[in-house]
């Protein structure tokens, strides 16, 4: 994974690929289901790459540290 240091958006939030993994797991799971939302498919630090080649700001990771 090459490293990036700053934020490069290519797609709308949420990304049709985002969007279609909701759709299919809202399709699949109950309504009453604790919900997660398919964000992160590389993370490097606090970059996050999104299931649409999206890189983000992690701003809450460290929450549960």
């Amino acid at each position: 994974m090459t490293t990036r240091k700053h934020i490069q958006l290519k797609t709308e939030l949420p990304g049709p690929g985002s969007r279609a993994l909701v759709a299919r797991r809202d399709a699949s799971m109950p309504a009453g289901f604790a919900s997660r939302r398919p964000w992160r498919s590389n993370a490097h630090g606090a970059m996050v790459e999104d299931v649409d080649g999206n890189m983000l700001l992690d701003f809450t990771g460290g929450i549960g540290c």
